[in-house]
């Protein structure tokens, strides 16, 4: 770093390190002593992980391990792996198999502790059946995987982490969109804001899970909520968490506020449609607000199960009376939605 008068220089490359085939990127996560990097890379067509261990003398091949579920083909160029913030656990995912989690030492660089969850065969998409990616939560307590339209949430403190998946995004295509740019969802990258973001492949708009430490839609999946300048084919960066420190020190992986020289001025949401009464009995009423300027949208109720329950048609200047029936009383979330965007949300509680 010192070289080319302080501006850095490449001293050599072109170093061969290993001639053996990986599938996807090289995996960084920091070691125990707070200073070295281990970086994991699978081994193509096998259930082989190359570790190699990265430090001041250089890089190096330290072990090569054998665990997990052997690549079938189908995921190659599809997958995606990522460590926990913390550092303690390994997740490689396709949507063609499933998620794989692995605990991590990282004083001795060692997976261990395999575990599958498994993706339903009826929700694996096709055409992109091997395409999709993983997020972790901030707090490493949920995961976020996308099946290119879908995204689930996944509780990784659940007994049955399978069963406590939650629907909290399905992406659809704007009709303003050009078709090459359909929305798609693909890897996730927790930014320095604790917001995880899923990259859209071929757009020029990219996804934003504003809450990924809370439970279901409260999640707050936003499509589309990362404009960008210009369009984009297949970008996705791939940054470890550099603000992990040494074994019991671990800090937070959030950035302090991140201040621009330009004030940038944020718009909150219109609220668009009047609920009432909200806690509800035998019924609830709903009307498009007036001063909104929407003249029609479609208001969905969702379970905590991420189930809609409920959908109805609103239109302007048209007050709706939507029965109960039989629903159990508990929170229940809703959205109102148009051309394909959530434009308001809220909760519902039923008495």
């Amino acid at each position: 770093m010192r070289g080319n008068n302080g501006r850095g220089s490449v001293p050599s490359k072109g170093i061969l390190i290993d001639d053996r085939l990986a599938e996807a990127p090289h995996y960084l996560n920091r070691h125990a002593n707070g200073e070295d990097w281990w970086v994991v890379s699978p081994l193509r067509d096998t259930n082989l992980y190359a570790v190699y261990l990265l430090d001041s003398t250089g890089i190096e091949l330290y072990d090569i391990q054998q665990i997990g579920i052997e690549d079938s083909g189908f995921s190659r160029g599809g997958d995606q792996s990522v460590f926990s913030p913390q550092g303690d656990q390994f997740y490689r995912y396709c949507s063609c198999e499933g998620m794989q989690i692995f605990d991590f030492d990282r004083k001795t660089g060692q997976l261990s502790n395999f575990q599958f969850v498994e993706m339903p065969i009826i929700d694996r998409t096709p055409p992109f059946g091997n395409a999709g990616g993983v997020g972790i939560s901030p707090s490493g307590r949920f995961a976020y995987v996308s099946t290119v339209y879908t995204i689930y949430q996944y509780d990784l403190w659940a007994a049955d982490i399978a069963a406590s998946r939650l629907t909290v995004g399905v992406l659809t295509n704007p009709n303003n969109n050009h078709p090459i740019f359909a929305p798609r969802a693909w890897n996730f990258q927790l930014g320095p804001d604790c917001k995880l973001y899923a990259y859209a492949h071929n757009t020029d708009a990219h996804h934003v899970i504003h809450y990924p430490d809370e439970l279901g839609l409260a999640s707050g999946w936003e499509q589309e909520a990362m404009q960008l300048p210009f369009p984009i084919f297949r970008d996705q960066p791939a940054f470890p968490n550099f603000r992990l420190g040494p074994l019991g020190k671990e800090s937070s992986p959030c950035a302090a506020p991140i201040v621009s020289q330009r004030e940038v001025v944020r718009q909150s949401r219109q609220a668009v449609v009047d609920i009432y009464p909200n806690p509800a009995g035998s019924y609830v009423r709903l009307a498009l607000k007036p001063f909104s300027g929407l003249q029609e949208g479609t208001w969905r109720l969702i379970d905590a199960y991420g189930r809609t329950v409920k959908t109805i048609a609103l239109r302007r200047d048209e007050l709706v009376t939507l029965p109960r029936e039989g629903l159990p009383a508990g929170v229940y979330f809703w959205q109102v939605i148009s051309r394909g965007a959530v434009l308001d949300q809220g909760k519902l509680v039923w008495e």
